[in-house]
């Protein structure tokens, strides 16, 4: 019911909630929010509640360090306790190594409160398990108020120590419905931990309805265990990708990965009001110096907290990939297709030689003369007048309007991947169905988290790729991606005849893009290419009609398929991975 009525309302972040939903994280409404921008206020309001406490409370810090904060929260604990308050305590021992002496820990036992250590540091201190350590700050009254966000129980957390000079921290307080899936998420942890509860799980659940509120809220949570499913990245992309006039973060450290980034460069390039800030000292060791002027310089607003000073540098190759006929300024064609024999079957090269292309007529053609120009004056070093190529009139017989159409380049000099963005777009947008073709399956991170991301929240995602390779080794790398691909849900399928060479995408009867941009490291960073986006065209069903055609003479490949290869194939795909830049 919660899940259909936001849909209703807002289609966009309803798949947000699917997504999550999904993964089971519950969409509950009947909650109250409210926001602390400060430690101080978050503490005083924490321990008001914690009073008030009837049944029991949860709580699992990273951090719990000794000091006047933790004091007044343990006088709390111990009179709840005494009053037959039920009280389990998760801490972290890495966070909390030289913060808890083992007279306060003992000190907390006594009180009556049940306590787990997560991860103790010298059972793993050899082990990769060392590294997992347990970051939240939860805590959960009653099942009817919980607390979460960045503040660890400490001093600093407050500003009433000093470390690295203020403190800006935040948490959210929910009551209501929403705070039990934060109580969820703590039984959880405590059962993983070969813990047990003196009572039923139905015995936490809240004994009071929440408030009747108008919004929504969904408690969810993130591990090592989720592998490879990330639902705290797939939520950061499509809050960012969905994002329509601003963006706000606060970050201590911005070491994103490359999808988390190129959705923030999409956002800003579409207008969204984007803004950053990061704590220089956090970063020094993960980002360029004075890396927030090369954020400005891609749009987005940034500031860099408390600056430090050090240093940083980076080179490439390129080839003209693009594509282009412009006829009399009215008529363009791009696509996948050169002037070559094999490219309209006359002869064979790799079996049936599939591809596509567009034709335009119009207005949008200039984009293309103006493309053709520009590459001609640097090739030459002549200045062209380009004025001077724009008709007067596109055609004595207008031409039938048909959706919208947008022309577009990409070139390796100007450090906008704008290919790649177009396709990032598609993919993070799609709401039923992406079908995609391409010659080669060779993409990026963040490409790829997109593909996986939209497989997961329910989109229909069909990626056609040949059954004859015109490079083995490169067709040998496509095959690397295929498994992490297939267990997100996404459907692969080899066109059994022969080779596709085709660079397009359709999207949910809306949307399409036909061009010259393959899935690749070469397509999207090093050459010059070019593609049409269109929206509402006649020529976006035509796509689908053809996919929907090719999908009959292909293969669909499975899990068994991947993984029936024998050793020094499988070793060969890891290897090649590596070497995938200069494929």
């Amino acid at each position: 019911m919660n899940q259909a009525a936001l849909s209703r309302r807002s289609p966009t972040w309803g798949r947000l909630s699917a997504y999550l939903q999904k993964r089971e994280f519950w969409l509950y409404r009947d909650t109250a929010a409210a926001y602390f921008g400060d430690g101080e206020a978050f503490f005083r309001d924490l321990i008001e509640h914690l009073r008030q406490a009837e049944t029991y409370i949860f709580m699992e810090y990273y951090i719990l360090a000794e000091g006047t904060v933790w004091d007044e929260i343990f006088a709390v604990l111990k009179e709840r306790a005494a009053a037959g308050v039920e009280i389990h305590l998760i801490i972290d021992d890495f966070g909390t190594l030289t913060r808890l002496s083992d007279g306060t820990l003992q000190a907390i036992k006594d009180a009556g409160i049940e306590v787990e250590i997560f991860n103790p540091v010298h059972r793993y201190i050899n082990r990769l398990y060392f590294n997992y350590r347990d970051h939240r700050k939860i805590t959960v009254i009653d099942g009817y108020v919980a607390y979460a966000g960045g503040i660890n129980i400490g001093d600093e957390y407050a500003n009433r120590i000093e470390r690295f000079g203020y403190w800006k921290d935040s948490t959210v307080r929910l009551t209501g419905d929403g705070a039990w899936g934060f109580a969820v998420q703590f039984m959880q942890m405590w059962k993983m931990l070969g813990r047990s509860f003196p009572n039923e799980d139905d015995f936490y659940r809240p004994r009071r309805e929440g408030p009747k509120t108008e919004g929504f809220c969904q408690p969810f949570e993130d591990g090592p265990l989720n592998n490879p499913d990330d639902p705290v990245e797939a939520a950061y992309v499509q809050l960012i990708a969905s994002a329509k006039r601003m963006v706000y973060l606060t970050t201590p450290y911005y070491a994103v990965e490359e999808s988390v980034q190129e959705a923030l460069c999409i956002a800003a390039d579409a207008g969204v009001d984007v803004r950053l800030i990061y704590d220089d000292f956090g970063c020094v060791t993960t980002l360029p110096y004075q890396y927030y002027k090369s954020l400005q310089q891609m749009g987005i607003k940034c500031a860099a907290f408390n600056q430090f000073r050090p240093v940083l540098n980076v080179i490439l190759n390129n080839r003209d990939h693009r594509k282009i006929a412009v006829i009399d300024g009215h008529t363009a064609f791009t696509g996948g297709i050169n002037l070559a024999d094999e490219y309209i079957n006359r002869k064979e090269r790799f079996g049936h030689w599939k591809d596509s292309g567009i034709c335009l007529h119009g207005e949008a053609v200039w984009s293309f003369t103006v493309m053709f120009l520009q590459m001609w004056s640097t090739i030459t070093g002549m200045e062209c007048n380009f004025e001077s190529y724009r008709p007067e009139i596109y055609h004595e017989e207008a031409f039938k309007k048909d959706g919208f159409v947008q022309p577009y380049g990409d070139s390796p000099l100007d450090g906008e991947t704008v290919g790649e963005h177009v396709y990032l777009n598609i993919i993070s947008q799609a709401k039923k169905y992406l079908y995609i073709f391409t010659p080669y399956l060779i993409p990026d991170n963040e490409t790829l988290t997109a593909l996986c991301m939209a497989a997961k929240r329910g989109v229909d995602v069909r990626i056609v790729t040949p059954g004859i390779p015109d490079k083995k080794i490169v067709y040998i790398l496509t095959q690397a991606n295929y498994e992490i691909l297939l267990e997100s849900g996404v459907q692969i399928y080899q066109y059994t005849p022969g080779f596709i060479h085709s660079k397009s995408f359709v999207c949910d009867d809306e949307v399409a893009t036909v061009g010259t941009i393959n899935m690749d490291y070469r397509s999207m960073y090093l050459h010059f290419e070019c593609g049409v986006w269109m929206y509402g065209s006649s020529a976006v069903a035509q796509g689908k009609e053809d996919a929907l055609i090719t999908f009959e003479q292909c293969e669909q490949i499975n899990m068994d398929y991947c993984r029936k290869k024998n050793f020094a194939v499988r070793a060969l795909r890891g290897a090649l991975k590596f070497l995938a830049p200069l494929l």
